[in-house]
């Protein structure tokens, strides 16, 4: 199911692990937004993931560090439910 903003709730990173700089992408000084799919279940994990628009040398860290996330589920009108939902990250992440 696709996500739909006006009657869902967003999901919020509860645990996992930031995407960290790899060395090629340090040595690069590479910046930027990367918009990653996934499916976010009703348990809350973050599943089947998928780039829609990388950085350089990041692509493999940004699946494995999403993979490690844990969300509050979404929800409409109260009950959780399985969701493709675009993640947002940007890289430097502090």
């Amino acid at each position: 199911m696709a996500f739909e903003p006006s009657a869902m709730t967003r999901p919020q990173r509860v645990s996992g692990r930031e995407p960290q700089l790899t060395a090629e992408a340090r040595a690069e000084r590479v910046r930027g937004t990367a918009l990653v799919r996934c499916v976010v279940t009703r348990e809350g994990r973050v599943t089947n993931c998928r780039l829609l628009n990388g950085l350089p040398y990041m692509e493999q860290e940004l699946l494995e560090a999403l993979s490690t996330w844990r969300v509050t589920p979404v929800t409409a009108r109260g009950k959780p439910l399985d969701v493709d939902y675009t993640f947002v990250v940007r890289i430097p992440t502090g």
